[in-house]
C-alpha cells in the first residue's frame, strides 16, 4: 500500500489514465508520474482528467499574470508539481476528506 492509501493495482490503472490526460501538455521534468497516480488513485478518468486541466491552468495563470505587457514565450510553460498540488486541492473530495467542507447533513 502506497502513503496515500492506494493499493497498487490502482496505481497500475492511474498511470496509463494520466499519461493519456497529460499527452501534449508540457509537463516539468521534476513531477512524477507515480506520485501523481498515488494522488488521484481512487478518481475516476473524469477527475483525473479534471485536475491535469486545472493544473494545466495553474501554470497558465502562474506565467501569464492578467496584468502584464510581458511577451513570455509559450515553451516556457510548464506545468509543476505545485501546480498538480495546487488543482488536487481544489478537488471537493480533498476539501471534504481534510474537514475544510462540513459533512452532509
Amino acid at each position: 500500500m502506497s502513503p496515500h492509501g492506494a493499493v497498487p493495482s490502482e496505481l497500475a490503472v492511474c498511470e496509463p489514465i494520466l499519461a493519456v490526460h497529460l499527452l501534449g501538455k508540457p509537463v516539468a521534468s521534476g513531477v512524477e508520474l507515480g506520485v501523481l497516480a498515488e494522488q488521484t488513485a481512487g478518481m475516476s478518468a473524469a477527475e483525473t482528467r479534471f485536475v491535469c486541466d486545472r493544473a494545466a491552468m495553474n501554470a497558465l495563470r502562474r506565467v501569464f499574470p492578467s496584468s502584464t505587457d510581458a511577451i513570455v514565450d509559450p515553451a516556457s510553460v510548464l506545468i509543476g508539481q505545485t501546480d498538480f498540488d495546487e488543482a488536487l486541492a481544489k478537488d471537493p473530495r480533498s476539501a471534504k476528506a481534510s474537514g475544510a467542507l462540513p459533512p452532509p447533513s
